[in-house]
């Protein structure tokens, strides 16, 4: 001992006394130095801190005054450590893959210098170094888990017995010593010690031979072990015998150890270590320098390594940056707390091809025989999966968050467990939670959905959909409600839904229904009667006229057009109805029949039709989609010749109208393109309306090229056999 007096780390060697214990602290900062310095003089002990701003004026401290531990920062150069000979710790605020290499190669230990508290838990590792605390040993593991064994004791009797087998003198009656409770048969009522002895150890021939050596002469025998089986297990014992004098009158001293609770210990640890090699959780020591001194194959092979790649290597070497300051902080409260020694953490380890992965580690400090810390043992198990349904289940969180409609979700007996803000607005807040769902509906809905409820928990379906309504005041909502079934490993668990508002759905349904039904009536009885009368009217008139005039043509051609866009009008009102399938259709007898009807009607025009028979799947109403093609070309265009030809691939036909008239004005076009009509921007006829809905029925494509020598109309549809629903 130096002087048992406390110094607070001067600068120059001239003002240190002799204390227990010298720390060298080397660091450019010093502020660094001032905190580090407080926090080891304010330990327990004497302790000197020598505190040095720089390598070269470390390399200048006298070579007397021997360093049990040395401290350093970010210093320049190392080449003062080459004839450091005590325990070198790192304490710098920079990563370890910042650290210069050499700095890091000759450093024992390595502290984050980040948190407040780091300077305390410092010195608890500087004072552990410097103290020469026991690090890594033979087999760390065995040494953490014996903490769960029982005490060492060895009870040891001795027994004195003649040749005849008479007990001279013994440390302890027989019964005592043996467990002849426990035995199936007790040994003889008899003060012979060999017949008692034989009789307890009749199963154990081996042991009989062991034991009556000295008997048979032997001056002495060696310790060897033998087992006696009981009752309640087997009991077991070292017998050593030795051959007395004679002048003690033959003698012999038999001497038996009881060693059953170390055998059972020993068999536990090694019980214990099959199941740590075993283990499917990844265990591991740390010492107190935080170095791996062991590991078993599952933790290593979590983070892609062998067990003896990693047992040596320090913790940084496998942690993300910053996840060692947690760890050691965590140590650090435990330290501070002497009713717990144990807690878990989640950290983020760095395997051995850089990808990171999350691992929970419930550690457990274990001591030093003198009670100060030596190490911890890690228990570490995978919990990527686990995250990533956390952050899944946050990312479902917000989107039910974020959702509009309202959602909720039942326990098995139907009460409301969750349900989301827009919830409120179809019932009170105050309503809802604990309550049963089908409580908050008249009895008509209420019975329904119990029987839906009922579906899903006999498993006859999973998802169900249905429409409820609900009063509101003066007024009812009308929802459409999606259930579906929640289940895990005891069955059905509960049920989750959401609810859509489609009042102004089904009112907007409801009045197109009419409207339909309302042009339909016009157009079929009133304008199409009316427009009838007209044209016979006007075709009496031209054929009375001794000169027909050019008004009156007119007018019958407007007639005319309005007939034959009235019966557009009916053809798409029965396809847009229809639910028909597609069918088989011989592209060319559909092509032939098409042309035929319209060349009944526009003789004047020429027809060219080179297609050949192959089968397409398509609308039975593709005939007429192909017949207002030609016609389209024929009246609209005005063109004088129509072709149609067709292109066969393995899968598909490509049906092509060409005219040489004037081409598809552009704003028809780009009404078909964007699918709607304008006041700015609509089709001439219904024609093209009805050629795109048949082509679109029939799973096929629609595409113009048109230009000033005229336009080519291509339907692209599927050859028999080719799917292309999914």
């Amino acid at each position: 001992m130096r002087d048992g007096v406390k110094h607070s780390g001067p600068t120059d060697p001239d003002g240190l006394a002799a204390a227990d214990r010298l720390v060298l602290h080397v660091d450019p900062d010093v502020d660094v130095r001032a905190t580090t310095a407080a926090a080891l003089t304010a330990t327990e002990g004497a302790v000197d801190v020598l505190s040095v701003p720089s390598a070269d004026r470390a390399a200048t401290v006298p070579a007397d005054l021997r360093a049990d531990c040395v401290v350093v920062g970010n210093v320049a150069s190392t080449g003062f450590l080459a004839d450091v000979d005590a325990p070198v710790t790192l304490y710098t605020a920079l990563a370890p893959v910042d650290v210069d290499d050499d700095l890091l190669a000759a450093a024992d230990t390595f502290v984050e210098r980040r948190g407040a508290g780091q300077p305390d838990f410092l010195a608890r590792k500087v004072l552990s170094l410097a103290d020469g605390s026991e690090g890594r040993t033979d087999y760390a593991l065995a040494r953490a888990l014996s903490r769960a064994g029982v005490a060492d004791e060895r009870e040891t009797h001795q027994f004195l017995v003649d040749d005849a087998g008479a007990v001279a003198w013994a440390s302890a009656p027989f019964e005592d010593v043996f467990p002849v409770d426990r035995l199936a048969t007790r040994p003889p009522e008899t003060d012979d010690f060999d017949a008692q002895l034989r009789a307890l150890l009749a199963d154990a021939p081996s042991a009989l031979s062991t034991v009556f050596r000295t008997k048979r002469g032997a001056t002495r025998c060696e310790r060897e072990s033998f087992s006696v089986p009981t009752a309640a297990g087997e009991s077991h014992f070292v017998h050593a015998g030795y051959r007395l004098p004679d002048e003690l009158d033959s003698l012999r001293l038999e001497v038996f150890e009881h060693v059953t609770p170390e055998v059972q210990r020993e068999a536990r640890i090694e019980l214990l270590e099959v199941l740590v090699e075993e283990s499917r959780d990844g265990l591991y020591t740390l010492d107190a320098q935080g170095n791996i001194d062991f590991c078993n194959p599952s933790f290593a092979g979590m983070l892609g390594y062998d067990p003896d790649e990693l047992i040596g290597r320090h913790a940084t070497s496998v942690l993300v940056d910053g996840e060692l300051e947690q760890g050691q902080a965590r140590v650090a409260d435990l330290l501070d707390d002497p009713d717990r020694d144990s807690t878990t953490v989640d950290m983020t380890f760095r395997t051995r091809s850089g990808e990171r992965l999350e691992l929970a580690i419930h550690f457990t400090l274990l001591p030093a025989e003198d009670g100060s810390y030596a190490g911890l043992m890690g228990v570490a198990r995978d919990i990527s999966a686990r995250k990533q349904r956390e952050r899944e289940l946050q990312e479902y969180r917000k989107l039910v968050e974020a959702a509009r409609d309202p959602m909720f979700v039942l326990d098995a007996d139907g009460d409301i467990t969750l349900f989301n803000e827009p919830m409120v607005s179809v019932v009170d807040a105050d309503r809802l939670a604990g309550r049963s769902l089908t409580a908050l509906f008249s009895p008509p809905e209420r019975e329904q959905l119990g029987a839906l409820l009922d579906s899903l928990r006999t498993g006859e379906s999973e998802w169900e959909q249905y429409e409820i309504r609900v009063s509101e005041g003066m007024t009812d909502r009308l929802y459409e409600a999606t259930v579906g079934a929640l289940r895990d490993e005891d069955g059905f668990a509960g049920t989750v839904g959401t609810l859509r508002d489609v009042t102004e759905r089904n009112r907007r349904t409801h009045e197109l229904d009419l409207l339909k039904q309302v042009l339909a009536r016009v157009l079929r009885h009133n304008i199409r009667s009316q427009l009838t009368v007209v044209q016979s009217y006007a075709e009496q008139l031209l054929d009375e006229s001794v000169e027909p005039t050019a008004a009156g043509e007119a007018v019958l051609d407007v007639v005319e057009s309005l007939l034959a866009t009235a019966e557009k009008a009916r053809e798409i009102e029965r396809l847009v109805d229809s639910d028909i399938d597609r069918q088989r259709l011989d592209v060319a007898a559909v092509v032939d029949r098409a042309v035929e009807r319209v060349e009944s009607d526009y003789p004047a025009a020429t027809y060219e039709v080179d297609v050949p028979s192959v089968d397409v799947v398509a609308h039975p109403a593709l005939e007429t989609a192909i017949e207002n093609a030609v016609e389209n070309a024929v009246v609209h265009t005005e063109a004088a010749r129509v072709r149609l030809t067709a292109s066969v691939s393995c899968d598909r036909v490509e049906l092509r109208v060409a005219d040489d008239g004037a081409g598809i004005p552009d704003t028809d076009l780009a009404a078909l393109e964007q699918r709607e009509e304008t006041p700015l921007q609509h089709t001439s006829g219904a024609g093209l309306w009805l050629i795109d809905w048949v082509v679109s029925r029939s799973g096929g494509t629609l595409s113009f090229d048109s230009g000033d020598d005229g336009t080519t109309l291509t339907l692209a549809l599927d050859r028999t056999g080719v799917d292309r629903s999914s």
